[in-house]
């Protein structure tokens, strides 16, 4: 939501944005290192904070009534070391499916799908 792209980031924004932070939170240590984020997120479970945040989506929506959902698949692509003590990596691959609500701009759902499946039936249920 801050534009991070890694745990480095999120403290580096937390940093810059600590008056305004201060708003909202009790930041008497300061901003928390990266380390701790890595260590937090680590220990969330996906599917609890799915859930939430799709609940959280949901409670905040306008209806309207009209509404054009788009549905959109996207590969994303990333490397992963082998193990621990090997250079050498392979390329993962990772097809998503979206369905976004134009008017409300949200993302009501995403859900990991197989490659070349067909992407409406992916995603329904999830909406």
């Amino acid at each position: 939501m801050s534009g991070a792209d890694g745990w480095e980031s999120i403290e580096r924004y937390g940093v810059i944005r600590k008056r305004w932070l201060c708003k909202f939170l009790d930041l008497a240590e300061e901003i928390p290192k990266h380390d701790v984020y890595w260590r937090v997120f680590g220990a969330i479970k996906s599917e609890l904070l799915e859930s939430c945040f799709m609940n959280w989506v949901r409670d905040i929506k306008q209806d309207i009534k009209w509404e054009v959902i788009a549905i959109d698949g996207k590969t994303l692509r990333w490397m992963a070391t082998k193990s621990r003590f090997k250079a050498r990596t392979e390329v993962q691959l990772i097809h998503l499916v979206s369905a976004w609500a134009t008017e409300n701009r949200l993302v009501f759902a995403q859900v990991q799908a197989e490659e070349k499946s067909n992407e409406i039936k992916a995603i329904q249920g999830r909406i």
